[in-house]
């Protein structure tokens, strides 16, 4: 498939009211196919192993040699009601309903002895709950002293 010196893109559809039935349709530009997600004016080069795009032919031609040693791709797509995510594994959840988020920030400064040591300059608490009367804004402290100098 690779060598041939005319290639044509075809993609095959089932039917929607679930019959076996299916159609084939000529893909005209794989390349707007595929990367029909970029915007931007400059053509895409699609594999055709793998339905990757890629900016330019040199960058593709490295590609290729890795990606013949695989399988060519199949794509499913999903219906309409496989699409949608769904929560499920409650088990994994937060085990409390509040808990902190705290970043602190340190300057480092020279000592006499040759190792550096970590000076305390700012930090911010904030605190996650999904009860409403309990929420409060992130607090933050700066020390304006070390921040100065």
């Amino acid at each position: 498939m690779h060598r041939r010196p005319h290639k044509i893109s075809l993609l095959l559809l089932n039917d929607p009211a679930g019959s076996d039935r299916k159609h084939y349709v000529w893909i005209k530009s794989l390349m707007r196919f595929i990367a029909s997600k970029y915007t931007h004016a400059h053509d895409r080069h699609v594999c055709m192993s793998c339905l990757q795009s890629f900016m330019s032919t040199g960058v593709l031609r490295d590609h290729k040699c890795y990606c013949h040693m695989h399988e060519p791709q199949q794509w499913m797509y999903l219906t309409r009601v496989e699409s949608k995510l769904a929560f499920t594994r409650h088990q994994y959840q937060f085990l409390y309903d509040f808990y902190l988020v705290a970043n602190f920030e340190c300057f480092l400064v020279p000592s006499d002895d040759g190792t550096t040591a970590h000076i305390p300059s700012s930090y911010c608490v904030y605190l996650v709950t999904p009860h409403e009367r309990y929420r409060m804004p992130p607090h933050a402290y700066v020390d304006t002293m070390m921040a100065t100098s």
